[in-house]
């Protein structure tokens, strides 16, 4: 599977969860995927962050690495790293799903 098809897998799970990425069908990158996520992500701390902590919960983002991201981090760059979180644990599973729909065994 190719770089965008997995952009626009993890796009397309965003959108179809919470409409996390409005428009997950012109991204063809994961930088461009980063950044709509990290606009949406600015968005919901300013406005409903209750919602954004359900969201990230609902995903399975480390509680961990999320407490370590607003601890740690400049304020300006949360969304950017919340965004990363996201992604990575979205890629994780990706990798998951095709290792076990290829059925191969570990």
């Amino acid at each position: 599977m190719s770089s965008q098809e997995n952009v626009r897998d993890i796009a397309s799970a965003l959108h179809s969860s919470y409409e996390l990425v409005p428009c997950y069908a012109t991204l063809q990158s994961i930088d461009e995927l980063r950044n709509a996520l990290a606009e949406h992500i600015t968005a919901l701390l300013s406005t409903q962050p209750e919602k954004l902590m359900n969201i990230l919960y609902r995903f399975d983002v480390s509680e961990d690495k999320i407490h370590e991201v607003f601890t740690t981090v400049f304020p300006f760059d949360i969304p950017l790293k919340v965004a990363d979180l996201i992604i990575e644990r979205q890629q994780q599973k990706l990798v998951t799903r095709q290792l076990y729909s290829s059925g191969k065994s570990w």
